[in-house]
C-alpha cells in the first residue's frame, strides 16, 4: 500500500521545478504515513492538503491553498538553513528542529503543541496559540524561543456568569502583567 502512496502522489502533485513541491491536486496524507519534502512545499490555490500524519520539510512551506490537518498530525520543520513560512496556515502540532531557525511570514495559527526541538521561530507577529472549550495551546521549549510578538489565547467558559474574577497570568518569562498593560 505504501508504493501505491507513494506512486499516486508522485504523479497528481509533484511536479520539479525551480526547487518546487506543489500540491496541484486536493491529496490526504493517512494516519500512521509520513511525507518527507525536501524542496520547497507549495499548496497551490484552491487546492486542498490534509494531513493525518506527518509532514517533514527541510525547505520553504507556502500555503497559498488549503492546509487541513487533524488533532494528531505532526508537521515538522527540520532543515539547516533559514525556513520561511508563508500563507496563512492552521497547525495542530507543530516542531521545530533546525538550528538556522524558522521565519513566519503569515499567520501561524497552533491549536496543540508547539514544540521548539532545536532553534528559534521568529514569529514577526504572525503567531496565534489558539483556545477554545476542547484545547488550550502550548509551547515546550527544549532547545530554543519564540522571537517577536506573539498572541495567546485563553478560553474562558460563557456559562459561567456568575460575577467574579478570572485569574490570568502570563505565559512568558522577564514579563509581568503589568508590563503588558
Amino acid at each position: 500500500m505504501k508504493k501505491l502512496f507513494s506512486l499516486v502522489f508522485f504523479v497528481l502533485c509533484f511536479i520539479e521545478s525551480n526547487a518546487q513541491f506543489q500540491i496541484n491536486e486536493d491529496f490526504v496524507i493517512p494516519s500512521n504515513e509520513a511525507l518527507f519534502v525536501g524542496e520547497n512545499l507549495i499548496i497551490a490555490t484552491n487546492k486542498t492538503l490534509t494531513c493525518n500524519g506527518i509532514i517533514q520539510a527541510t525547505s520553504n512551506w507556502t500555503n497559498n491553498g488549503i492546509f487541513v490537518d487533524t488533532d494528531n498530525s505532526l508537521v515538522k520543520f527540520s532543515g539547516s538553513i533559514l525556513q520561511q513560512v508563508n500563507g496563512n496556515t492552521t497547525f495542530s502540532n507543530l516542531t521545530i528542529n533546525n538550528s538556522a531557525n524558522v521565519n513566519l511570514g503569515g499567520g501561524v495559527f497552533i491549536r496543540k503543541v508547539l514544540n521548539l526541538q532545536n532553534g528559534n521561530l521568529i514569529s514577526n507577529g504572525n503567531l496565534k496559540l489558539l483556545s477554545d472549550a476542547s484545547n488550550t495551546a502550548m509551547v515546550i521549549n527544549t532547545n530554543g524561543t519564540v522571537t517577536g510578538n506573539a498572541t495567546q489565547q485563553r478560553y474562558v467558559d460563557g456559562t459561567y456568569n456568575a460575577v467574579g474574577y478570572r485569574y490570568f497570568s502570563s505565559p512568558v518569562q522577564t514579563t509581568s502583567i503589568n508590563s503588558v498593560f
